[in-house]
């Protein structure tokens, strides 16, 4: 599953939830606000970064020298971290990650988003092994 762009943006009520710890975990979060509105956000930069693609099995398309489009994910399972929000080194500035079910459902963000009831992400199954 993944998510773009390559920022999350989410209320500050969930900042302070299971799933803002998660969040929290995977990069840098930067408070933010918007003059006419004085409810605060959040801005996730996603820092845990994985070299977890396979190349030769995944189908992409290139754009020049950048992998333009993935339409077919292969994951080298061993090289994804600890963490539930990642992204590629191929895609790192437009594709965000997640993974389900690999262990402790209290530590995996889509399942705690999901749990906490919140809405507003569109989840895509790209891989399952």
């Amino acid at each position: 599953m993944y998510l773009e762009p390559g920022a999350l943006v989410y209320a500050g009520s969930v900042h302070l939830s299971a799933v803002g710890r998660i969040l929290e975990a995977s990069g840098e979060v930067l408070p933010a606000r918007v003059e006419r509105n004085p409810e605060p956000f959040h801005v996730l930069n996603v820092l845990a970064t994985y070299d977890c693609l396979d190349m030769e099995a995944s189908k992409y398309r290139m754009a020049g020298t950048a992998v333009a489009e993935i339409s077919d994910h292969v994951f080298k399972p061993d090289t994804i971290g600890d963490l539930s929000i990642f992204k590629t080194q191929v895609r790192q500035n437009v594709a965000i990650y997640t993974v389900a079910d690999r262990g402790d459902p209290e530590n995996e963000f889509y399942h705690q988003y999901h749990n906490a009831g919140l809405t507003g992400l569109a989840f895509e199954k790209v891989w399952s092994d």
